[in-house]
């Protein structure tokens, strides 16, 4: 069967450059799977007979440049116009100690045994362009069950999910993303192969769980998760059953901000440790933090209150709002004054004022404590007023606050 893939020319320059050269190469896995739905790959993956060595001369020979990214297991990196292709032969894995990598790696000429190895059905698709179009090469169903919504591990799940227990998470996530259901015996033996989470880099564990956050359905996910006995893996520190709810209605686009709002009622102290045991960058986890330390403040509409929020809080004051809107809070009005003081720019720091140390030792300030004193009451009354914030209005006041001291 031919159809149509819109399949970029770089992409296309490696498939040519190999099959000039005698070998089969084929697009792979999520490229084609997403294709097939109509929608833009972001990753293009090329498997093919060539050996790596094999594939670097095809692809020198046309002009292309590669890097040896992941030789041991029979991947080579063709740059393509500028754009990055990785390539890898036919294999057929090892046992999967880590539970992450195969231990070893044989290939082999068979593109069927290749796909055999993968995770899901939908997965297991490769392509190869024809002259009327791409022939799709689907030895396991995958695009029956892409045509019917259902996520399907390819051969034996338990064995799947053996090889790498982050393929539960990863089934969620396509799930969840693609608005499918799992199949039974795969979420069965996700069931039975959760404990296995427990050996995946927490790393790992994160990226997964920032996609499914991204997906149109956390909810059903946090849900099936939890249904399925491995949320604990995800949330050892926190039960976010509960919070779930509502989370569909929050940004997509915004992971950090669905992971503040599941962590909502969590206390402080599991908070903390949630974002850690994640291993989130510090600015992740401290804007987090940072979401969920604005739990505490009342919510006064008024522009001073505006302008503490603004100093303590910076820019995330109003994603900050916005959780607690989430959370079914009115913020309207104390929103819209804290976008009106962020516009105007007012003055929340020592650094804002239309002074600065050198001004007040002009006047007699002597640098050291006494100034840093001086300074902090001048930001209180701009604080308070910000049409203060004038260079000679504040060297009188400054020298006034001085004289009193």
């Amino acid at each position: 069967m031919s159809i149509r893939i819109l399949c970029p020319p770089y992409v296309q320059a490696v498939l040519k450059a190999l099959h000039d050269a005698g070998h089969e190469a084929y697009i792979v896995g999520g490229c084609v799977r997403d294709s097939l739905l109509g929608t833009v790959p972001k990753d293009w993956d090329v498997t093919t007979s060539a050996h790596p060595e094999q594939t670097e001369q095809a692809a020198l020979a046309s002009g292309l440049k590669t890097f040896r990214t992941g030789i041991k297991h029979g991947t080579i990196s063709v740059l393509s116009d500028g754009v990055t292709v990785e390539c890898t032969t036919f294999r057929i894995d090892g046992d999967y100690k880590d539970s992450r990598h195969p231990e070893s790696v044989k290939f082999t000429p068979s593109l069927v045994e290749d796909l055999a190895r993968r995770d899901f059905t939908v997965n297991a698709m490769a392509a190869v362009p024809t002259a009327d179009g791409w022939e799709i090469i689907d030895p396991f169903g995958g695009q029956a069950d892409l045509g019917s919504g259902i996520i399907r591990c390819v051969g034996n799940p338990i064995k799947r999910f053996g090889e790498d227990a982050l393929r539960i998470l990863r089934g969620v996530r396509f799930a969840s993303r693609l608005g499918f259901a799992i199949e039974d015996k795969t979420a069965n033996a996700m069931y039975a192969a959760a404990g296995g989470l427990k050996s995946i880099s927490r790393e790992r564990v994160r990226e997964e769980l920032m996609g499914i956050l991204q997906s149109p359905d956390p909810e059903w996910a946090i849900k099936t998760m939890k249904k399925r006995g491995f949320l604990k893996y995800v949330f050892p520190y926190a039960d976010v059953t509960a919070a779930a709810r509502g989370v569909n209605e929050t940004p997509a686009d915004q992971p950090l901000f669905r992971l503040a709002f599941l962590l909502y009622g969590t206390p402080d102290d599991a908070v903390q440790k949630t974002v850690s045991d994640l291993k989130m960058s510090g600015a992740d986890a401290g804007f987090v933090r940072t979401l969920l330390a604005f739990r505490a403040e009342t919510l006064e509409s008024s522009p001073l209150l505006a302008r503490k929020m603004i100093a303590k809080y910076g820019d995330v004051a109003l994603p900050a709002l916005s959780l607690r809107a989430a959370k079914g809070e009115d913020t309207s009005a104390l929103s819209d004054i804290v976008s009106e003081q962020l516009r105007a720019g007012v003055c929340v720091k020592i650094a804002d004022l239309a002074v600065n140390g050198a001004d007040l030792a002009v006047i007699g300030i002597p640098k050291g404590r006494e100034m840093g004193s001086v300074l902090n009451a001048l930001l209180a009354k701009v604080m308070e007023d910000p049409d203060l914030n004038q260079k000679d209005v504040l060297l009188a006041l400054a020298a006034e606050i001085y004289k009193e001291k």
